[in-house]
This record gives structure tokens, sequence and C-alpha cells, in this order.
């Protein structure tokens, strides 16, 4: 049984895709479960809206990189839940990558 197909063997025989980039459905995913945490947000449910933004930023880092704006506008929303939750010194590090994501494509940083 040759194999020759995308998988390669590393670390204690373990398969693992070779080379694998971003995948291009992630991004398009993430657009669906930010939409159903805005749903919940719309309904009052804070905490099922966070987690659904917080996946949704997993996907957009991993497809379209940790500085895009898309991925910026996304800490912010999740900044802007968690102040809505009563935790604004846990909203403090994703609004301020917020910040300087938008800085940097402003040509400020």
């Amino acid at each position: 049984g040759g194999g020759g197909g995308p998988l390669q063997s590393q670390h204690g025989g373990a398969l693992t895709p070779a080379a694998a980039g971003p995948d291009p459905l992630d991004e398009a995913r993430s657009y669906g479960i930010l939409a159903y945490g805005n749903q919940f947000a719309a309904e009052g449910e804070i905490a099922k809206a966070l987690a659904c933004y917080n996946k949704a930023l997993v996907l957009q880092r991993k497809s379209l990189g940790e500085d895009d704006e898309i991925t910026g506008r996304t800490l912010r929303q999740i900044g802007n839940t968690l102040v809505e939750m009563g935790q604004a010194e846990a909203a403090l590090t994703p609004l301020e990558e917020a910040l300087y994501i938008r800085q940097k494509h402003a040509g400020g940083v």
C-alpha cells in the first residue's frame, strides 16, 4: 500500500496535512457564526453571543490573519460584549488589540 497522498508522517508517526494553509471556508464560517452571535446579543443572550464571537475570531485569525481589519472588528465586538457583561478589565485586551489593528490600517502604527 503505497501512499503518495497529501499526508506526511511527523513525530511518532502521527499523520498531519502537509503544508496545510488556511481553509478558505473558515472565513465564510466565521461570518455565519458572527451572525448567530449578533442574533443571540439581540435576544439578550450575551454569554452565547460572546462564545460565538470567540469562535469566529479563531476562524478569522486562521483564515485572514492576526491583523486583518475584520479580525479587529470581531475583537472590538468581543470587548464591547465583555463590557456589557460587566467584565471591563477582561475587555481591555481585545479592545487594545482592536485599536492596534485599526491604527495599523490607518497608518498610525
